[in-house]
């Protein structure tokens, strides 16, 4: 549901759900998440692959999302 300023919400009104429904979507999708690597070097090879450096190790992928997080609403934490 939408409530002020545009803010999206489950109709439950739980973070929880937005929580299982990334989890869910995520895992039947097969997708890996890194967390707490930070990326040095991100190659695009000549086949559009990408190959991502970080200080722990390199990945290769044919897809890549960065998310870098941040404060959307900074009363909300």
């Amino acid at each position: 549901k939408e409530e002020d300023h545009g803010r999206m919400f489950p109709a439950s009104n739980k973070a929880q759900d937005v929580v299982d429904t990334l989890v869910t979507t995520i895992e039947k999708q097969h997708v890996t998440v890194k967390e707490e690597e930070a990326v040095s070097r991100i190659e695009v090879k000549e086949d559009q692959t990408f190959t991502v450096h970080t200080q722990i190790n390199s990945y290769d992928s044919h897809s890549l999302v960065i998310a870098t997080g941040g404060t959307s609403v900074p009363q909300t934490g």
